[in-house]
């Protein structure tokens, strides 16, 4: 099994940056992105949903901040979760990403909490 650590931290930097291609490099075809704004099944409706993310600050990376406050890993679960901070725009957000891997190192399915 792939360090989900590591996945996850690398999947922050690219989230990050604001950087749609290599945030969907880390989906499987067949992932469930769950979030505030709905549910999207497949990595095609998953990735237009995180180009709806960015697209919503105008794709202005200056206005994006994803930061992992902590990273906590279930291997014998294949789960990683990732409390986060997110600056998109004007708002200043706080939440939890709870994701499951396969064994191929790949986002089978992410469910986004914010609060």
């Amino acid at each position: 099994m792939a360090n989900l650590a590591k996945l996850s931290a690398e999947y922050v930097a690219a989230f990050d940056a604001a950087d749609v291609a290599a945030s969907a490099s880390f989906f499987a075809e067949y992932f469930v992105l769950t979030d505030p704004g709905g549910s999207y099944e497949g990595k095609e409706a998953a990735t237009a949903a995180v180009k709806g993310i960015f697209a919503s600050v105008n794709n202005d990376k200056s206005k994006i901040s994803f930061q992992a406050r902590n990273i906590f890993v279930d291997a014998a679960q294949n789960v990683s979760v990732i409390e986060f901070r997110f600056r998109l725009g004007d708002k200043n957000l706080q939440g939890t990403d709870v994701i499951h891997w396969n064994a191929d190192g790949k986002m089978t399915a992410m469910r986004a909490y914010v609060y």
